[in-house]
Parts: C-alpha cells; sequence; structure tokens
C-alpha cells in the first residue's frame, strides 16, 4: 500500500492545488490561533472546495489543540471537515466522543528527549500522528526524529509520521519504520504557511521513491 501524504499548514488555494497535483491525498488546515499556519474555517472551506473541484479525492484534515467537544462541532461545520486532528492534551474520552459522532480522529503524540510519557494504548482512535517533542510548541517543531523514540509495539501501520521531515530525510525514515503516512509542514516551507513548490514536488517525490526500495 502506497505511503499516504499529508501536507500540513495549508493557508492558499494555490498551494493546495500544488500539493494536490503533486499527490498528497491529504491537506491540513491549522485552526489554533497562535500558530503562523492559523486559518479560519471559513476560508479553509472555500480552499477545499475549490480543490476539490479538481481533486475529488482529496481530504482535508482540521488540526486543532484543547478545544471542548462543542467547538469542534462548531468547527466542523463552519469548515466542512469531518477529519480532525488533535494535537494537545485531549483526553482519550473526547477522542471517542468526537469518533461518536462519525467523524474521523487523528490523535497526534508526542516522542523523544523530554516528552512525558504517553498512554497510547487508552486511544481508541482512527489514527496516530508521531510529533517530535519540543516544550514551547504543540507542532509544527522541525525537529528530527530519534528513531528508537517510539514505544515497543506502538501502531505505526495506523499512524502518521511528523517532525522534521524533509525531502531529504523522509526517505529513510519510511525505509526503517514504514509508517502508514507521513505528515510534513515546516519542511516545505519558504515561511510559515507558505509551502515552496520544487520542495512539495520533492518530498512526494521522495516517499514515491522510499516505496520503491
Amino acid at each position: 500500500m502506497a505511503t499516504k501524504v499529508k501536507i500540513c499548514g495549508i493557508t492558499s488555494v494555490a498551494d493546495a492545488l500544488h500539493a494536490a497535483a503533486c499527490g498528497a491525498d491529504f491537506l491540513g488546515f491549522v485552526f489554533y490561533p497562535k500558530s503562523p499556519r492559523y486559518v479560519v474555517p471559513e476560508r479553509a472551506k472555500e480552499i477545499v472546495e475549490e480543490v476539490s473541484h479538481e481533486f475529488p479525492s482529496i481530504i482535508p484534515v482540521a488540526v486543532v489543540v484543547n478545544e471542548p467537544f462543542d467547538q469542534l462541532l462548531r468547527l466542523s461545520e463552519h469548515s466542512g471537515i469531518r477529519w480532525f486532528q488533535l494535537h494537545g492534551e485531549e483526553s482519550p474520552a473526547l477522542c471517542a466522543q468526537v469518533r461518536g459522532c462519525g467523524m474521523t480522529v487523528i490523535k497526534a503524540l508526542r516522542f523523544g528527549a523530554g516528552a512525558p510519557p504517553v498512554a497510547w494504548e487508552e486511544y481508541r482512535v482512527d489514527y496516530f500522528l508521531c510529533d517530535t517533542f519540543d516544550s514551547k510548541q504543540a507542532g509544527g517543531t522541525g525537529r528530527a526524529w530519534e528513531t528508537n523514540a517510539l514505544p515497543a509495539g506502538f501502531p505505526l501501520k495506523h499512524s502518521f509520521l511528523a517532525g522534521g521531515l524533509r525531502p531529504a530525510t523522509v526517505s529513510a525514515l519510511i525505509r526503517e519504520l514504514r509508517p502508514w503516512g507521513v505528515d510534513v509542514s515546516s519542511g516545505v516551507e519558504i515561511r510559515p504557511g507558505v509551502k515552496d513548490r520544487k520542495l512539495v514536488e520533492s518530498f512526494i517525490s521522495a516517499v514515491r521513491h522510499a516505496e520503491s526500495s
């Protein structure tokens, strides 16, 4: 099965269309006001509608941090997005509640030096996203992976790998860890929220190359 590719931190139609044209499977929209990649849900909806005309199979994902359940419902209503990446300290109970509404849940967990232990077995979610740990940031850290940071038995076959991924590094990580998908944001940017077209193309090409090697 082909490794799924999620381009996160999308803020414009142009970047979304280019990512989809290069073969991205998912587009991530950050609904966290403190992020430099923040977009309002209504703008995300406009972008998704534009892209879906040409690429109907593309899946948009809402990235949120520690939002209450009622707010998640409002974000879904205003954006039209049904996939949620919960990137804070959301509880297993909240994840189950969101899934119970028919939404797809990706729970982000952070691993690496200084990261608190994670009881990942308690979460009943559709997918995990494994990010690198930074005490000052909830995500988009750009920190490189320590491949021994994941706990034994972690379900990489149902997980995205994120954190510090770049065109030059993603192939080796895929070959070593074989995740279900990979997620990139800062590794393909000119500046936060603005994608570099050549880097996006190179990143997705590197993912496909890793699959065949």
